[in-house]
């Protein structure tokens, strides 16, 4: 699918800077239902208005179905997630764009609860991707017109365990589902988008629950810069984990939580697992210039479901611990980590060692 999308008075030269603003998990139940009810859905919101409030487009990883049908895909499956149709309206009111639905919980109520997800989002004027009726339609993901500039938006996920086998998750030739990460999968799509876009974001859901980055994600990383993704967005640890540039691609390992209505299972050993990073990649014409990245609280044992932005000294802390064994330097302004991309090329390793690792 293809769509235009310009907020009014801006410009539409293909010359500007286009920002698009990346978060990471979100769900707005469960844990916090009793909250919803009493405050409104946009309640686990408000108090990041701020940090994505300069964008054109506004993206993120929609965790979990948003239905009334109460049917589970198998009621052994150890986390199911569901979110009220009014949870829909509260995400269009707080400037959700599209929405990523390549997880492992966009099925948990089955079709019918990701049918209905689709009608609410389409309904509230959200864009969706990841999934689809069939293979070909779960990995062609979309194309948002905005400043001239085409941005592909691409969803996989990667199988693994339970979701490899036991549940019925992933598209198929004749069967919906969400576009599975393989190589015969993720080099298509990629190739294809880029006779589509001219700037290509792949998200991919990935990695393990609560823990640092994972050799076989950096393997899949390299992989996807290689068939031509200009921007690699991981989602499913969160966590915030490290950013790499691997030949001039950003890859975001893992965005962690924006808004994610569980108690969490954050390691009191690991402080700086606390937080998740609310990115903006900002590109023109030539390609991504910067990524910026302002840090969130997200453990709702401190922030009790309202995450916030922190402020400069904590995040520095937090980016340096997290980046210090990628060699991933920024510059700090006020409450955001600028990395330089294409700007200062020198700054970035070409290919990181293979050592580097959490």
């Amino acid at each position: 699918m293809t769509v235009s999308c310009k907020a009014p008075g801006q410009q539409t030269e293909a010359s500007r800077d286009v920002r698009i603003v990346l978060v990471g998990d979100t769900m707005l139940g469960r844990g916090a239902r009793l909250l919803l009810r009493r405050f409104g859905y946009g309640f686990p919101l408000r108090r990041l208005k701020e940090c994505v409030k300069d964008h054109d487009l506004l993206i993120g990883n929609l965790e979990g179905p948003i239905t009334a049908y109460r049917a589970p895909i198998n009621p052994n499956k150890e986390y199911l997630y569901r979110m009220d149709p009014r949870a829909a309206a509260a995400l269009a009111d707080f400037g959700f764009d599209s929405l990523c639905l390549a997880n492992n919980h966009a099925y948990d109520h089955g079709d019918m609860g990701h049918l209905d997800t689709v009608k609410a989002l389409e309904q509230s004027g959200i864009g969706h991707f990841g999934t689809g009726r069939n293979l070909a339609e779960a990995e062609a993901g979309r194309v948002v017109t905005v400043g001239g500039m085409r941005i592909g938006l691409l969803g996989l996920m990667e199988p693994y365990g339970s979701y490899a086998d036991k549940y019925d998750y992933f598209a198929t030739e004749s069967d919906a589902g969400v576009a599975p990460l393989n190589e015969t999968v993720a080099s298509r799509a990629i190739q294809d988008m880029r006779s589509r876009a001219d700037l290509v974001i792949v998200w991919v859901h990935w990695g393990q629950n609560y823990e640092g980055v994972t050799e076989q994600q950096r393997r899949w990383a390299r992989k996807l810069a290689e068939w031509g993704a200009d921007v690699v967005v991981g989602h499913h640890s969160h966590v915030a984990q490290a950013v790499e540039i691997i030949d001039g691609v950003p890859v975001l390992h893992a965005l962690g939580n924006f808004a994610f209505c569980t108690r969490g299972r954050f390691d009191e050993a690991e402080p700086h697992r606390r937080y998740g990073w609310v990115a903006t990649v900002v590109a023109d014409e030539q390609g991504v210039k910067r990524v910026e990245l302002v840090a969130i609280a997200t453990d709702n044992a401190v922030v009790f479901f309202e995450p916030r932005p922190v402020g400069s000294t904590i995040l520095q802390r937090v980016f340096e611990q997290i980046n210090k064994p990628f060699g991933t330097k920024a510059e700090f302004s006020k409450n955001k980590a600028v990395i330089p991309v294409r700007e200062s090329p020198a700054e970035q390793p070409k290919t990181p060692s293979e050592g580097a690792v959490h």
